[in-house]
């Protein structure tokens, strides 16, 4: 393997966190928009009715990710409570089911229960969520077409030369044989089917779109802490196409990389072991994994300190002997405080307010999201992740990015 691709795997391998708090970002750049403060329902209203003065927006984001990232979770889980007091047909939170099969669950046991909630949750799947398979079977059979295409234009090129199989004519690019060959040979080439992109998006799209963005952060987020390296992945390919329709290239170009890697320029041992070693657990116990990059920075946090410590004392061998010893240290550490069973002040996330989820959600019942399809002002411009992707230019710009990979493989 050259240099070049070794170097970008390395640096790709420490990305995870950064693509998780781009989405997240995207989230509050699309949603989280000041023109929409009067829409009732949108991101921005809903924080200023539960007084979040923590969040303010995509500019502090990433400087108060905690506060801002809990406040997306709190939104997308009254955004699913809302649609299922819809689908029960009730008029708040407080309302009981009229349906029959609501009461046998109720009485029945855990199994019943789990079913009654699987199916409650595949009916706000369908109608509040709802994911646009077509559209995304549509787009992977016109990057088919586009590859057999390319393929057909890669058997006229000799050299720098493309030759017409026909003719014999010869070009210097392969636009103008494509042009050749549709002008003189009456070849036609696969037009994608452009509906246009969606110039306003009502509220019902809105609210698919926030839900499929926000699901997605939450599933990434959720896979990052179980360590679950297929989910991550797999997660990676909606994020290539969510990264095409905003427009953020760099993040789409690495995480094609991350696939390409994992899926054909590694060997079968260098792909697993790439796959699931994203993350890493420094203290033990279920769901505590974090990206390879964050236990890098809390390390260099851990040994600037160690340095910083010594003030005028510090020597290479004085650096060198603290930042050895810190594995030890903090295993003695960690011992003492088992055994006098002191108490850490936690770090974990702040916990969901049950009370702001409460009323986000009546604020949802009576808002354009779940009543009508009317146009919302404020984020009219708001565009969907997943629909009206332009196969074309998805496909040239992957053909792009595998010519690139075998140059660097030579």
């Amino acid at each position: 393997m050259q240099v070049p691709l070794m170097r970008s795997l390395l640096c790709s391998t420490n990305l995870g966190a950064v693509f998780h708090q781009n989405q997240y970002e995207h989230i509050y750049q699309t949603f989280y928009t000041t023109d929409s403060q009067r829409d009732k329902g949108s991101m921005h209203q809903l924080r200023n009715k539960v007084n979040r003065r923590d969040v303010s927006g995509k500019d502090a984001c990433i400087k108060n990710f905690r506060s801002h990232y809990q406040f997306v979770i709190d939104v997308l889980e009254a955004f699913v409570i809302t649609a299922a007091v819809k689908i029960l047909s009730i008029d708040n939170l407080e309302g009981i089911p009229c349906d029959p099969s609501y009461a046998l669950a109720d009485n029945g046991d855990a199994t019943s229960k789990r079913q009654y909630v699987e199916k409650l949750a595949m009916e706000i799947w369908d109608q509040h969520i709802n994911i646009q398979e077509d559209e995304i079977l549509n787009l992977n059979d016109d990057i088919s077409e586009g590859d057999q295409e390319a393929n057909v234009i890669q058997t006229m090129k000799h050299g720098d030369i493309y030759s017409c199989d026909y003719c014999h004519k010869q070009y210097k690019t392969e636009g103008w044989l494509r042009r050749h060959l549709t002008n003189v040979h009456g070849y036609r080439f696969h037009q994608p089917d452009q509906n246009g992109s969606m110039s306003s998006m009502n509220a019902k799209d809105v609210k698919e779109a926030f839900m499929q963005t926000a699901l997605l952060l939450l599933d990434d987020n959720d896979a990052m802490n179980m360590g679950d390296g297929d989910r991550l992945f797999r997660n990676a390919k909606f994020e290539v196409l969510l990264h095409s329709q905003t427009s953020h290239t760099k993040y789409r170009l690495w995480l094609w990389r991350m696939i390409a890697y994992e899926t054909a320029l590694l060997s079968d041992r260098q792909s697993y072991e790439y796959k699931w070693n994203t993350v890493v657990n420094i203290n033990g116990g279920t769901g505590n994994n974090i990206p390879c990059d964050n236990m890098l920075e809390i390390y260099v946090h851990k040994v600037k300190d160690k340095i910083r410590a010594q003030g005028a004392n510090l020597t290479y061998q004085s650096a060198r002997m603290a930042v050895l010893s810190m594995p030890t240290l903090d295993a003695i550490k960690e011992n003492l405080t088992s055994k006098i069973q002191s108490r850490i002040k936690s770090r974990k996330k702040p916990k969901t307010k049950a009370s702001d989820i409460t009323t986000m959600t009546d604020q949802l019942l009576d808002s354009p999201f779940f009543c009508t399809h009317k146009n919302i002002l404020g984020l009219q411009k708001v565009k969907h992740p997943f629909h009206k992707l332009d196969g074309g230019k998805v496909q040239g710009w992957l053909t792009k990015q595998r010519s690139r990979a075998f140059l660097e493989m030579q």
